[in-house]
């Protein structure tokens, strides 16, 4: 699986604050699970620090989690939300392993797409806000 590091820290934050939700968890402070296996397979006790998890991030990537088609996102949810092994979380889901690494993978993609398009749309705001303050700088010359 060919694998974007930055959607797999988003997605892996994410999954431990859509965790908490129900778990009175706060902020940084959702639940652990050292039985959780990791996409690529590492985890528990080896697995490397976590980075804070922000709010604002966290609700962005779940507003884009949710509008993935159902088979991604019930694979994103069993993946980086859920516990157990990868072959639990398979099993679950109805389907092989290698379909799970593969529904990842083209999550990763689309999901990516859909920050991208979001990026843009804010540089492009951004862009149209800046022109007309220096078109009302000017007219008011």
């Amino acid at each position: 699986m060919a694998r974007n590091e930055d959607m797999e820290r988003r997605l892996r934050n994410w999954g431990r604050w859509r965790a908490s939700m129900g778990m009175g968890g706060v902020g940084n402070y959702a639940r652990c699970d050292m039985t959780q296996e990791r996409v690529d397979g590492g985890g528990g006790f080896d697995a490397p620090l976590a980075i804070p998890i922000t709010d604002d991030e966290a609700a962005r990537t779940d507003v884009a989690v949710e509008a993935l088609e159902a088979g991604l996102r019930d694979a994103v949810h069993a993946v980086y939300v859920k516990g157990g092994t990868m072959r639990e979380k398979a099993t679950r889901l109805g389907i092989a392993e290698a379909t799970v690494y593969a529904r990842i993978d083209q999550a990763h993609r689309r999901l990516a797409a859909w920050f991208s398009a979001e990026a843009q749309a804010q540089r492009d705001h951004r862009a149209r806000m800046e022109a007309l303050q220096a078109s009302a700088r000017s007219g008011a010359r």
